[in-house]
Order: structure tokens, then C-alpha cells, then sequence
């Protein structure tokens, strides 16, 4: 037989404990055990502690806590000497990059030279023509151009001198 709600008249089923329209506690409802609240309260909050046993205080030694603060003390001043190091090190290594990478100045004779162009010589020309049958790389009677002109001397340097010796002497301009 259904239940029915005192409050909305909703019909609920045998064994529900609240109404399923407004969620009120339905009539004739016998619990099964104690509620939640009702088995907290029973319990006590805390033991009971008897006053008469206190425990007594440990004294320590203050030569043992002397250890104690030296110790704490050389730990401390380790972490700084540590963290001033560290912080010298950083300080330092861009000071001595920026001096060690200052561009250097060209003169300006090899600034104004051009990289020579690599030509072929004679004997790689017949290499090819030796490693290629049929094909010529250069025709019979033709001879390769040859290496390239030395380099220009800079107008503001003057010729060397008598003294110097032939094979530290540059050679003449062509």
C-alpha cells in the first residue's frame, strides 16, 4: 500500500523514508538505526586526561645547543659566500666576452681585394677530358687560361727596399 504525504498528497511507495514531491520526512517512518548526529553526540569528544600525571620537562644542556648554533651559523655563512660567488661569476663573464670579441679593423688594400676565382689548370683539364671519352673538355690546339694576376700592391706602401732578402721580398707589380 502506497504512502501517501501529509503535505503535497503525493503517493509514494512502502518503503520510502521522505516524500518524493516536497522531500519532507513521511509519517510511520522507523528507522533502522541511529542517525549519524545521534552516534556523534553519544561519543565522547575527547579522553579524559587525569590533571595529577604531567609530564615533566627535558632540560637540555646548553653545551649541546652551542654545537646547535655554530653549525647553523657556518651553514649560513656557506649559502652566502656561495650565492656572492655566483653572483661575481655573472657579473664578471660579460666584461670579459665584450673584450675579448671587439671587432678588428681591416686594412683597407684587403678589404678592397677581391677573392680570386679558382681556374682550371692544364692537368685537371685533361683529367676530365681523360675521365670523359669522346668528349673533349678542351679543343685539341686550345691551351687553359692561365692562373690568376697577383695581387695589386696598396698605394700607400712603398716599394721594398734593397736590404730585404729575395725570398721575403714580394714580387714586382706586373
Amino acid at each position: 500500500m502506497p504512502v501517501t504525504c501529509p503535505a503535497c498528497q503525493t503517493e509514494n511507495r512502502d518503503s520510502a523514508m521522505f516524500c518524493h514531491g516536497c522531500a519532507r520526512k513521511l509519517p510511520n517512518f522507523t528507522p533502522t538505526q541511529p542517525s549519524m548526529l545521534e552516534t556523534m553526540r553519544a561519543m565522547p569528544s575527547r579522553p579524559v586526561v587525569s590533571t595529577s600525571a604531567v609530564a615533566t620537562p627535558v632540560e637540555i644542556e646548553p653545551r649541546s645547543l652551542i654545537g646547535l648554533w655554530v653549525g647553523a651559523g657556518m651553514a649560513v655563512l656557506l649559502l652566502v659566500a656561495s650565492i656572492g660567488t655566483w653572483y661575481a661569476h655573472l657579473l664578471r663573464k660579460p666584461a670579459a666576452s665584450t673584450a675579448v670579441t671587439a671587432p678588428v679593423a681591416r686594412p683597407q688594400a684587403v678589404a678592397a681585394q677581391k677573392p680570386p676565382t679558382p681556374t682550371p689548370t692544364p692537368e685537371i683539364v685533361s683529367l676530365g677530358a681523360s675521365l670523359a671519352p669522346g668528349e673533349a673538355a678542351i679543343p685539341p690546339g686550345q691551351v687553359a687560361a692561365p692562373g690568376p694576376a697577383p695581387a695589386a700592391r696598396p698605394a700607400d706602401e712603398s716599394p721594398p727596399s734593397a736590404a730585404t732578402s729575395s725570398s721575403t721580398a714580394m714580387p714586382a707589380p706586373t
